[in-house]
């Protein structure tokens, strides 16, 4: 994608955000995104329920997991 629009990587810069054991970031995105879920048709309102208790036995437990990579391009572009 850079190359087709004649720009050139400057820098990279990533990150790894982990919760392991408990979790307080992914637990409250799986709230927000569940009725999401839902009414996308995917999953029906039961499954998505199933998947948000398991989330939170997890965590009760200490043994949830969730982590998410994100990166940053930082690019420029030629003068003229």
């Amino acid at each position: 994608m850079l190359r087709r629009h004649d720009l050139s990587l400057e820098l990279v810069q990533d990150h790894v955000y982990t919760e392991i054991g408990h979790s307080e970031f992914f637990s409250g995105i799986a709230e927000y995104a569940a009725p999401m879920v839902t009414a996308s048709g995917v999953f029906t309102g039961d499954e998505v329920d199933l998947w948000l208790q398991g989330l939170k036995t997890a965590n009760d437990d200490g043994v949830y997991f969730g982590g998410c990579n994100y990166y940053t391009y930082i690019a420029t572009k030629p003068a003229g």
